[in-house]
Parts: C-alpha cells; sequence; structure tokens
C-alpha cells in the first residue's frame, strides 16, 4: 500500500498521472509550476529532469520549498499515490508500470523524457498527462505523442505567459502538433 494508503489499482485507477519533462532553465519552471499547484490535488506527479552524471540532485528540496505536496526521489517499486511528488534520481532511468515506479541503470540513453512518457502512455492511457517545460534538445516530444495517441493530456510551456528559458524542447513538443 502507498503512502496515504491509497494505491494504483489498474481496475479501480481514477487519479491522472502527471509526467513533467524538463531540462535547461527547468528549475524556474518547475519551481513556478509548484508554486501554482493546489496543496491537495488528485494527481501523482512524476518529475523527469536531466541530471548531471553521478551528481546529487537537489530537486526534490528545492521542490519541497514550492509546495505542501510531499516531495521525495523516486525509488524502484514505489507506487504513486495522489497527490504526492516523485523526482529522478540521478544515474536512472525512471519508468512507469502499473502506475508503480521502476528505475534502471543509465547508460548513454539520452531521451530520459521520452522513456518516461512512452512509459505512462503504456500503462496510464487517457490518465497519463504529459507536460514538457524549458530545455535544450527535443527529447520529450516523442513521448508526449506516446501519450496523446494512447488518449492523454498534453502541455507545453509556450513563448506567452512564463515564458521557458530555453524554448528547444517546448518547440519541439509543440512541433508535434500533439499539443
Amino acid at each position: 500500500m502507498g503512502q496515504g494508503g491509497k494505491t494504483f489499482d489498474r481496475a479501480d485507477a481514477t487519479f491522472p498521472i502527471v509526467a513533467i519533462g524538463a531540462s535547461a532553465g527547468g528549475v524556474e519552471a518547475l519551481t513556478t509550476f509548484f508554486k501554482r499547484m493546489p496543496s491537495s490535488p488528485q494527481a501523482a506527479f512524476v518529475v523527469i529532469t536531466h541530471l548531471a552524471a553521478h551528481r546529487d540532485s537537489l530537486m526534490p528540496e528545492i521542490l519541497s520549498r514550492c509546495t505542501d505536496m510531499p516531495v521525495n526521489g523516486a525509488e524502484d517499486g514505489t507506487a504513486l499515490v495522489p497527490g504526492h511528488v516523485y523526482v529522478i534520481p540521478p544515474d536512472a532511468i525512471l519508468t512507469i508500470v502499473d502506475g508503480h515506479v521502476v528505475l534502471s541503470p543509465r547508460g548513454a540513453e539520452h531521451n530520459l523524457i521520452d522513456l518516461c512518457l512512452v512509459s505512462l502512455a503504456g500503462t496510464a492511457a487517457n490518465r497519463a498527462v504529459a507536460i514538457i517545460l524549458s530545455g535544450t534538445g527535443s527529447d520529450g516530444a516523442l513521448g508526449l505523442k506516446a501519450v496523446r495517441a494512447a488518449g492523454g493530456f498534453t502541455l507545453a510551456q509556450g513563448r506567452e505567459g512564463t515564458t521557458p528559458g530555453h524554448n528547444e524542447m517546448p518547440d519541439a513538443a509543440i512541433a508535434t502538433g500533439f499539443v
């Protein structure tokens, strides 16, 4: 059973799983996002960022200052719980299978966001939400398409309102035509 007594059950899966991908400029975008979230949303949040290899991440501590939701480094096998934030650890690939975090060692893979979003689409279908925030490159665009094809909801940080620090990732997501 997950924290708060609520676990994921495919037969009774009612809450959305929101995967948020960010890279360069992502800390500012993520803090803005979580500052604007209600304190007890009925969704689980998974944050995928491009972390430097072999470095400790301060992202859980940073995001904890921006939200009342519990923010933790994701651990292998953890059941996703609504109203909680899970952050990818360094040197890991994070996928989601049947509402649980699956961590595997990171090798040369560079599209961590795509890998997470594709797995999310396969397990959560129309309850999947993909959000692409500030970053360089195009990671997240293919995964975002998979989420949309599965009936999920997709967003990308635009140039109006909160402007991304780096436009490449959101622009690549928008260019798919699936945002």
